[in-house]
């Protein structure tokens, strides 16, 4: 080796080398340590839990084995008992269900995402079980709602086609905000369609359409629409609607463009309930005049001064009984019967049978129910202008009242009592409708003689709504339980001559009807509706007095009894979108799920158990 350098650096390696580290590096002996500690921990857990269930282990054994006597004390003073599981290691909670049953439950009582998160932690939290986050429920009932919707739409496609059942369609229009499109905070018309069956236990809802606008053509293009996506267009026989212009224009009207656009003529079942609240109208209209705004302003005093009558005192009922209620027996005969079904049935709304006591107070004194507290009314709704009248009339010496106002109000009163109740009370039965029609326009007609004025224009009125009595609808009266043997003979005669009447007679003059039978208003096109209605008419070809015992004919009464002559579905419908419209959605497909399930849950739980 010659290099110098070379040699200098070896010799230098073979002495005691006094080198040292210039500092520590104080990271790298943190972390070192935090591992061992860790290290050290999960040890000690670990001969803890092992211990611990050695010694479980010992006291399980221990209680199998000792004498009945033992009990709850010995064991707490054993030395071999040992810490639970809980006490000494958490296992992981259970996650809480949100099941399509918990999914239809909080989309039935319009719970948000939020709401419905505070809830149901509350309950995870009472149950012992892991709630789900704001972010996993929204997703949940997304995704639950849309499949059950599915679901909903694929058993009713599936028992339509099992039994093909005639179907009648309704309709209803209803401005709200749009919450949903491009149109954000402006109204748009959204349109609840339903069908209706004599085979379905309860009217189905299809949708809710938003429409771009309320004319009869966009209504009927929406209707076809939602029937074809049901694939139900084949199944509708009917059709059931409010007699607006917008539905029973000539040229223009939703009817018949529906009817066109279906290829074939339908049922015309007009909403009786409607034609009936305009009769009242009318009546209201002619003796009390026009309203000037959106409220009647008599109502409003009598629901301002409720608090302060003496509502609850028997003594402070006016009892005076207008003595013209008894001018016409059958009147009063007939409208107490009316009422006293009302009363009496479990399936007849609150709000009617507020109609049918105050009347029969009046028709035979006794007071069935308490007088409630006076509640909402609007121009749409005549029914309820028809309680508040009753209600007046009962405490009209607590009320202030103008000359004008008090007169008006003991005529419409009068009206309401003799007519309108029972009339309002029975819209609904299918089998009685040509019947009761024909009898109402004598009765307006006859009315003429006690208040002139109300006669004849609620006499107008009705005549320009005269739809069962129309050739094809009086058919139905076949299956009336009112109408004599002797007559449903001659009826059942006329159907078998060609006659030249209207197919729909909405819009006759009354006096035309006043010396008129059912016979003379029927002809062949009468029993169209009842074979649209699957009704086997065989059993007109046998004597009168042996179709009670016919099956044909026992299923007929069954159909029509269960057909559906009101669109009070369609105006549930309108309820439904109106309270579920600017809730937990603004995405039209989620909405339109979101009803269908709504619908389903009210179906099959309709009251809490």
């Amino acid at each position: 080796m010659k290099n110098k350098e070379d040699q200098a650096f070896l010799r230098d390696q073979r002495t005691e080398r006094k080198m040292a580290m210039g500092g520590v590096d104080q990271e790298l002996v943190r972390k070192e340590t935090m591992r061992m500690k860790k290290l050290a921990r999960k040890s000690e857990m670990a001969e803890k839990e092992k211990m611990a269930k050695a010694e479980k282990f010992a006291t399980v054994v221990l209680s199998d084995s000792s004498s009945p006597s033992s009990g709850p004390s010995s064991q707490e003073n054993s030395p071999f008992r040992g810490e639970t599981s809980s006490q000494v290691s958490s296992s992981p909670k259970k996650r809480l269900k949100v099941t399509p049953e918990v999914v239809s439950a909080l989309d039935r009582t319009n719970l948000s995402d939020r709401k419905a998160t505070h809830l149901l932690q509350a309950v995870a939290s009472s149950s012992g079980l892991t709630p789900a986050s704001r972010s996993t429920l929204r997703r949940s009932r997304m995704m639950t709602r849309t499949a059950l919707a599915e679901d909903i739409k694929t058993s009713f496609q599936e028992f339509i086609n099992a039994e093909e059942p005639p179907l009648i369609v309704h309709w209803d229009g209803k401005l709200l905000p749009d919450l949903t499109g491009e149109g954000e905070g402006n109204l748009v018309d959204r349109l609840p369609i339903i069908v209706s069956s004599p085979a379905l236990e309860k009217e189905k809802l299809l949708g809710m359409p938003k429409l771009p606008a309320g004319t009869g053509a966009a209504m009927a293009t929406k209707v076809v629409e939602v029937l074809g996506e049901w694939g139900i267009k084949e199944k509708v026989v009917g059709m059931s609607f409010d007699t607006t212009a917008s539905n029973t224009g000539i040229h223009t009207g939703c009817c018949r463009l529906l009817e066109e656009a279906l290829g074939k003529p339908l049922l015309n079942l007009a909403c009786r309930h409607h034609v009936i609240e305009l009769i009242l109208a009318a009546a209201f209209k002619e003796v009390m005049g026009p309203s000037s705004g959106p409220t009647i302003q008599l109502f409003k005093r009598f629901r301002e001064q409720w608090p302060y009558i003496p509502h609850e005192d028997p003594e402070a009922i006016d009892n005076v009984v207008d003595p013209r209620i008894d001018l016409v027996p059958s009147w009063k005969e007939a409208s107490i019967g009316a009422m006293e079904r009302g009363i009496q049935s479990k399936k007849v709304r609150e709000d009617y049978r507020e109609l049918c006591n105050p009347s029969l107070f009046y028709l035979t004194g006794n007071l069935r129910q308490p007088i409630k507290k006076p509640g909402a009314f609007h121009h749409a709704r005549w029914m309820a202008k028809a309680i508040y009248v009753l209600k007046i009339r009962m405490f009209r010496s607590h009320v202030q009242m103008t000359t004008r106002e008090g007169k008006g109000l003991e005529e419409i009163a009068l009206f309401v009592i003799l007519l309108y109740s029972r009339a309002w009370m029975e819209a609904g039965l299918a089998t009685e409708a040509a019947y009761n029609d024909l009898n109402l326009v004598k009765d307006l007609h006859h009315f003429q003689e006690i208040n002139g004025a109300i006669g004849k224009t609620t006499l107008t009125t009705f005549s320009r709504h005269l739809w069962y009595l129309g050739a094809d609808l009086v058919g139905l009266s076949l299956f009336s339980e009112r109408i004599s043997m002797e007559e449903k003979k001659k009826i059942a005669e006329e159907t078998r001559k060609e006659k030249d009447l209207d197919r729909i007679r909405f819009n006759k003059a009354a006096d035309q009807l006043i010396n008129s039978s059912l016979p003379s208003l029927t002809s062949s096109a009468s029993v169209r509706a009842l074979t649209l209605l699957n009704i086997d008419i065989s059993f007109l070809s046998l004597p009168v007095d042996e179709w009670e015992a016919n099956p044909a004919y026992q299923k007929g009464v069954s159909t029509v009894k269960n057909l559906s002559v009101t669109n009070d579905g369609a105006e549930r419908g309108v309820a439904m979108i109106s309270s579920y419209n600017d809730s937990l959605t603004k995405d039209e497909k989620t909405k339109q799920d979101l009803l269908q399930v709504v619908e389903a849950h009210r179906r099959n739980y309709p009251h809490p158990h």
